[in-house]
């Protein structure tokens, strides 16, 4: 779907911010929920300040991108631009149920029947500890709201996030997780992104991390693995994409949600006294445009977008 130069770079580059957020795991002090959020999100911003010691900052990550597009022929370069905001931490509780939103998208003007686009709200979870038998903290009162929630929008409408110790998979010596895992998954790139991998997207489910993992490629990925794979030919499992003229529901509603409007929040909440305003998280947006003909498509990225 996109160009293998472009697909690899973008892998790489999300590889270098998971394994960079999840080294604050193991600080003497390490940054509790909120901030791995902060931090995960600061990452992706091109155009601010670098956090220190990422290897691989996204203004490096636009500017390779630009250099492989000019390489190749593509018309165009690729590159990123965000945006931040700060809302209330009282609408995350009554609206939203999340940390953050991932919202993935697609377009090629010269073939409108592959667009896509791609929303899920993000509850990010730290585990009680660095080890595998670590529990995963479930709030209950959050739980049933976000069973309420995935009623309207869907179960893959709502993840979490788990921050887990950097390269949990790596480090790990269970011999019947590993063997599970090489089983599994038969692309070596997958693979070496879970055996670095600390952030996992999951479906919520897991008591522990060790639960996380048993899940990976069945509604359990990287990060990295989570957003890379939407760009990829095929539906993987535990993600949908939706046709901007798709006739879902539950779509319909999401994507209203994700702009917070008051007729959606009161469609699922009965709401009358909350203005439309999202979480105090920012909302990471990822947004990728392919457009025009011939074999070497011409590439655009409206970008990876903080709102």
């Amino acid at each position: 779907m996109l160009p293998r130069e472009i697909f690899d770079e973008l892998y790489t580059f999300l590889q270098g911010i998971d394994e960079y957020v999840s080294s604050f795991r193991e600080l003497t002090s390490p940054l509790d929920e909120d901030g791995l959020t902060d931090l995960l999100l600061s990452c992706l911003d091109a155009s601010g300040r670098m956090p220190p010691g990422l290897s691989y900052p996204a203004a490096k990550f636009t500017q390779r991108v630009g250099e492989i597009c000019e390489d190749q022929g593509y018309e165009e370069n690729f590159d990123i631009r965000l945006e931040h905001e700060r809302f209330t931490k009282l609408t995350e509780g009554l609206i939203t149920q999340a940390d953050f939103l991932i919202d993935l998208n697609y377009s090629n003007t010269s073939c409108t029947d592959q667009d896509w686009r791609a929303l899920y709200y993000i509850q990010a979870k730290k585990p009680r500890s660095l080890s595998l038998s670590a529990k995963i903290p479930y709030a209950a009162e959050q739980g049933k709201n976000i069973a309420t929630l995935r009623e309207w929008i869907g179960d893959e409408g709502v993840k979490y996030a788990a921050y887990c110790r950097p390269a949990v998979l790596g480090q790990s010596t269970d011999a019947t997780l590993l063997a599970k895992l090489s089983d599994c998954c038969s692309d070596p790139q997958d693979y070496a992104a879970m055996e670095k991998a600390g952030i996992w997207i999951n479906d919520g489910t897991a008591v522990t991390v060790r639960d996380v993992l048993m899940a990976a490629t069945k509604g359990s990925n990287p990060i990295a693995q989570f957003i890379a794979m939407h760009y990829r030919a095929g539906i993987a499992e535990g993600t949908r994409r939706f046709a901007p003229d798709n006739d879902s529901a539950e779509f319909d509603l999401l994507d209203r949600l994700s702009r917070f409007e008051d007729a959606a929040i009161k469609t699922v909440w009965s709401l009358t006294d909350v203005a439309g305003k999202p979480a105090n998280r920012s909302i990471a947006k990822i947004v990728v445009s392919v457009k025009g003909p011939g074999p070497k498509p011409v590439l655009k990225s409206e970008g990876i977008k903080l709102i």
